[in-house]
């Protein structure tokens, strides 16, 4: 009985010494432990309040986009050596409203337009407000053909047909294409065209 109460003050004086020193036990068995041995306790380390960087960290905005544009996916292309942020269409409903109604790209560089398949059909600007370059290119990213279109101001509205299919449509305000389209090299993403 005598060699318990001994065991259970340097319990005590244990504990208190690891409370002084801002350290916290955490005892491995129920205090209820009938025999002395099997009584132990562990000191954690001392809490260190970690280190913060002076240096700010910045995430970049997000991209303005117009209100008309607000919810479509936004992706990187390459238009040979010019990175450009630019909307995706890329259903049957996006490609048919692309840009109508929009007054200001905001921050981005214009559309995308992607089929699943070669296609050949022509684009008109009923209802677009800004004059837009446009260029067609073949699912490999080489042009096709482009076209400067002007806004549609009554019907009948011209309709622009690239002179061969193509897979992919890169609409951007009128005067900000290459002046030699004919070179133009079109890249998705991380610099690799869509294959199908």
């Amino acid at each position: 009985m005598k060699s318990r109460l001994l065991l259970v003050a340097a319990v005590a004086v244990l504990v208190t010494a690891c409370s002084d020193a801002g350290g916290e036990v955490t005892p491995t068995t129920p205090a209820s432990a009938t025999t002395a041995a099997s009584t132990t306790t562990t000191t954690a380390a001392p809490t260190t309040t970690p280190t913060t960087s002076t240096t700010p960290t910045t995430t970049p905005p997000d991209p303005q986009v117009p209100e008309q544009l607000t919810g479509l996916e936004t992706t990187s292309v390459s238009l040979d050596d010019r990175q450009l942020l630019v909307a995706v269409a890329d259903t049957p409903a996006l490609r048919r409203t692309g840009l109508m109604f929009v007054e200001d790209l905001g921050d981005l560089d214009g559309m995308l337009f992607v089929f699943e398949a070669d296609t050949s059909g022509g684009f008109w600007m009923k209802n677009t407000l800004l004059p837009l370059d446009i260029a067609f290119f073949d699912v490999q990213g080489g042009f096709v053909d482009g076209f400067v279109m002007e806004p549609c101001k009554a019907d009948p509205c011209p309709t622009y047909v690239p002179s061969g299919s193509y897979r992919y449509a890169l609409e951007m305000e009128a005067g900000t294409m290459p002046a030699d389209p004919q070179t133009l090299t079109l890249q998705l993403g991380a610099g690799a065209t869509e294959e199908s």
